[in-house]
């Protein structure tokens, strides 16, 4: 569940869908057990109507990340 900004510096809390970006991100998980194959799977991040201004959300290596849309 998105409780609040995915940028670590804002304290924005998720209110309304309205206000800021909600993005689904596909990401690869993998399991230990040999029974359940590795899986895709929707991560969802919200960025407050402030942040989604100047940023957004990238996947590298498999990481999920904030970055500014300058760096882009």
């Amino acid at each position: 569940m998105v409780g609040k900004c995915a940028n670590p510096v804002c304290e924005s809390s998720f209110r309304y869908l309205h206000k800021g970006k909600l993005l689904v991100i596909e990401a690869q998980f993998q399991t230990s057990n040999p029974a359940f194959p590795d899986q895709q799977r929707p991560i969802y991040v919200w960025l407050c109507e402030t942040c989604s201004r100047t940023m957004t959300v990238a996947k590298t290596g498999g990481r999920v990340h904030v970055r500014g849309t300058e760096d882009a």
